[in-house]
């Protein structure tokens, strides 16, 4: 049977509001940071480390903007991408949401309106390169 890990929080390693997050999940009672394919599947889930355990905050603690009902992940799911607009709203969301996140939202934040539509952008690019040498 394939181990399955529950969303149950978000890492801000750097604790600022307007910046990406980690989705954090558990498994036999520790946390797991997803690691992404390139065209944007659960890869793996590795160990946080303990030192960050501190500052993995619950998903009941934020406002959290997710449109999934998903909270049970596995390898080859589609991965997912968290911005926390606050220090209590979050969005989480698959590459896709984040992509209509970032063209319909402007952003306030000069970081975020700089970074997301980057991100975006380069993303795509790699994706757009895997595909290619697959062929």
């Amino acid at each position: 049977m394939e181990e399955e890990f529950k969303l149950v929080g978000i890492l801000n390693i750097f604790e600022l509001s307007n910046e990406f997050v980690y989705p954090i999940f558990e498994f036999e009672g520790k946390y797991y940071l997803q690691s992404n394919d390139s065209l944007n599947k659960i890869e793996s889930f590795e160990l946080v480390a303990s030192t960050f355990n501190k500052l993995v905050k619950p998903i009941e603690a934020y406002e959290l903007h997710y449109s999934g009902n998903k909270m049970i992940f596995k390898i080859g799911d589609d991965a997912l991408y968290g911005i926390e607009f606050t220090d209590s709203k979050v969005f989480l969301g698959t590459f896709k949401e984040l992509k209509t996140l970032v063209k319909t939202t402007t952003f306030d934040d000069q970081y975020l309106a700089i970074e997301a539509p980057y991100f975006i952008k380069s993303t795509e690019k790699k994706i757009l390169e895997m595909k290619k040498a697959d062929n």
